[in-house]
């Protein structure tokens, strides 16, 4: 009798088909605190490049990696508001929103964005280590 529905451990193919049937996904991850920061986690991207409209916690990693593709919430009331703002939206509102999470997604989180400079990075520490072996054992 719950309008929401608890997945642990889906398929990623699962997971993307229940993203796009959803329409909103709501990401609930603690506040970081003193925690260290984090990136956006992949999910949120994930979310977007089926084009739901994300919420995410109010916190900096995940109010950036957002931006328009949804919105941001401090607590679960502002939440819940968020979600019931979209039960007036139109269909082309809706259209809107897919639109911006998907262009977002696509523009900012594609995969071949975000690893070059991971690989790079792996390069150079590679390359320095290479460097440093070849000047010892000279």
């Amino acid at each position: 009798g719950s309008p929401a529905e608890l997945f642990v451990d889906l398929p990623r193919a699962e997971l993307a088909q229940q993203f796009a049937a959803a329409g909103i996904v709501v990401h609930s991850a603690l506040p970081t605190g003193d925690r260290p920061r984090a990136g956006g986690p992949a999910s949120l991207a994930e979310a977007m490049a089926t084009g739901a409209h994300v919420l995410a916690r109010r916190d900096p990693p995940f109010a950036g990696f957002v931006g328009d593709a949804g919105a941001v919430y401090s607590d679960v009331a502002e939440a819940a508001a968020l979600i019931r703002a979209t039960e007036n939206w139109t269909d082309a509102a809706w259209r809107d929103a897919q639109n911006r999470s998907i262009e977002r997604a696509f523009q900012l989180h594609a995969d071949e964005l975000v690893l070059r400079p991971l690989f790079d990075d792996w390069c150079a520490i590679a390359r320095a280590r290479a460097e440093a072996e070849a000047t010892r054992a000279a």
